[in-house]
């Protein structure tokens, strides 16, 4: 029974791994929180909004001695969008709830709790078309593991806050809450002395890389179109001699000239094609836009 009881004190011990936690809190503990902060904002309650959003992030969300779930990190990033609304903060309501629905797309806020045309369901919409901005690699302690959002070894988007969790080789839970445009801790160095930043996402809507796939693609035509021209060029050699084997040579050459000249006019289409693609999203979609807070 003594040893039981020291292996229960040692697992709460180590699942608290966050500052100064006196209890181990739960994820049910903070969807609870979440679900208050819905219900205030529901009944216009702005001191209770507020503390219970100030709970989940401060006192629950740190002390997590488990791994989070997607539905529960979508839930808490709702309850701090409701929490940016009433502090009239607009680019970090929409800053939380694109990353709500990076987890949770087909969520519908119920009616009882934001009514049709209200201003935060407005940016609920809008909140679908921001970017997540770059994407960024965790180094996790050495022989831990690492979770986004409940996400197993995701990477962190810069410009969407998402709740980062390490798991330490003996169990402990490290929670960290990271916002929009925040320096992402990191818990091991880098091996090879690289920039913590993934290559920037490619964004098909711009035209930019249709036109460098359009190119590159008639590029490499351009190439077997040189090569098309080479083996002609060896058919039509009247220099070459004659003798055993000069039919095949010749078919040969033929057949490559053929062969490389038809690649060529294929990828000569299909990089024209590509390059119309990338002009029909300049005309569709225009250049960027921005998002700005209110003033």
């Amino acid at each position: 029974m003594r040893l039981i009881i020291m292996l229960i004190c040692l697992f709460v011990t180590r699942s608290a791994f966050a500052a100064d936690c006196e209890t181990v809190s739960t994820v049910d503990q903070l969807t609870e929180q979440s679900v208050e902060v819905e219900r205030a904002f529901a009944e216009f309650r702005k001191e209770d909004l507020l503390k219970h959003a100030s709970v989940a992030s401060e006192q629950v969300l740190p002390c997590l001695g488990e791994v989070m779930t997607t539905s529960a990190a979508a839930s808490f990033h709702r309850a701090m969008a409701f929490q940016a609304f009433f502090l009239k903060d607009r680019l970090r309501v929409l800053k939380e709830l694109r990353a709500a629905r990076r987890l949770e797309p087909g969520y519908a806020f119920p009616s009882d709790v934001v009514r049709e045309g209200h201003p935060f369901l407005v940016s609920y919409k809008e909140a679908s078309g921001l970017s997540d901005g770059d994407l960024q690699p965790v180094y996790p302690p050495k022989d831990g593991q690492w979770f986004v959002d409940g996400v197993k070894e995701a990477m962190r988007p810069s410009d969407t806050p998402v709740i980062v969790q390490v798991v330490h080789a003996d169990g402990k839970i490290e929670t960290v809450y990271v916002r929009s445009g925040d320096t992402l801790r990191q818990w091991s160095e880098n091996p090879f002395g690289i920039a913590a930043v993934a290559p920037r996402r490619i964004d098909f809507k711009k035209p930019k890389p249709w036109y460098i796939a359009g190119a590159s693609t008639a590029l490499v035509g351009g190439v077997f179109y040189a090569l098309a021209v080479n083996q002609s060029n060896q058919f039509n050699d009247t220099s070459s001699p004659d003798g055993d084997g000069a039919y095949d040579r010749l078919a040969g050459n033929m057949a490559k000239a053929n062969g490389f000249g038809w690649t060529s006019v294929a990828l000569g289409g299909v990089g024209a094609a590509l390059g119309g693609v990338g002009f029909g999203f300049k005309v569709k979609f225009g250049g960027p836009k921005e998002v700005k807070g209110d003033e």
